[in-house]
């Protein structure tokens, strides 16, 4: 029997160790604490988780977005160039008309010269008037009254 006195001497220093080592009982207080700072821990976890989420969604928007205003940019920058192409276009076009202008204007110019250099024509060769009559269907309008309508 002599292990039994061992055995209880191995016991207590088994338990001097476990009480030395700073392993104790926690206070009832203590637990409190822990179990609410845990509780705060988790919903501060889930609201965070719940913020990323939201923040992803936010991402995903964005992007979403960002290939919209791309798609939209560039059908703009074609709409544009499409629109200086027709100026340009417009503006040579102008510059034909213009040119074509001046030399109708130069060649009326030289004819009324020429015209002018052939002499006045005398009398007999003159055009005779126009009547009222012609007169009045060249400038679109109805003829005198001493010309009856034409019935047919």
């Amino acid at each position: 029997m002599a292990g039994a006195p061992r055995r209880a001497l191995g016991c207590g220093l088994l338990a001097a160790a476990w009480l030395s080592s700073g392993c104790q009982l926690a206070p009832r207080q203590q637990l409190e604490d822990c179990r609410r700072l845990s509780q705060t821990l988790r919903s501060e976890n889930a609201r965070l988780k719940d913020e990323a989420l939201a923040l992803r969604n936010d991402i995903q928007d964005y992007s979403e977005r960002a290939v919209d205003d791309g798609r939209r940019l560039a059908m703009q920058a074609e709409a544009i160039r499409r629109l200086e192409a027709s100026v340009l276009a417009y503006q040579d076009e102008r510059s034909r008309m213009e040119r074509a202008v001046r030399d109708l204007q130069e060649n009326l110019a030289a004819a009324s010269s020429s015209w002018n250099s052939l002499g006045q024509l005398d009398s007999s060769e003159r055009r005779p008037a126009r009547s009222a009559a012609d007169q009045a269907a060249l400038d679109g309008r109805d003829p005198p009254a001493e010309y009856p309508p034409i019935r047919p």
